[in-house]
């Protein structure tokens, strides 16, 4: 039965890496984009992108310690704190996209 929790825990731990796999290439994807903006609007912009490097940042840190946790209720704990950083990541990069780059919406 160890052996199976073991290994949900190790799925659910390669999902999280997928999931912050896709917003730090969105990230990335949002950098490499030009947009025509005044001051205040592109130091707000820069403000959320700061923020969002900074939470994809905590998320990889997260990855790593959940990665070493033998206690299954710390690994949850800790897991539920991961996905609240790339849920709020998701939300801050989707908030860039339908403010400065509203054609990219698909």
């Amino acid at each position: 039965m160890k052996h199976l929790q073991e290994m949900v825990y190790q799925n659910e731990l390669a999902r999280i890496e997928r999931v912050l796999q896709v917003q730090e290439a969105e990230y990335m994807a949002l950098l490499d984009m030009e947009v025509m903006i005044n001051e205040q609007d592109e130091n707000q912009l820069n403000a959320i992108l700061n923020d969002a490097e900074r939470r994809i940042e905590a998320a990889k840190r997260g990855l790593s310690a959940a990665s070493k946790l033998k206690d299954p209720v710390e690994r949850k704990a800790h897991v539920a704190r991961m996905m609240g950083h790339l849920n709020r990541t998701r939300s801050l990069l989707d908030k860039v996209v339908k403010e400065f780059f509203p054609e990219k919406i698909d």
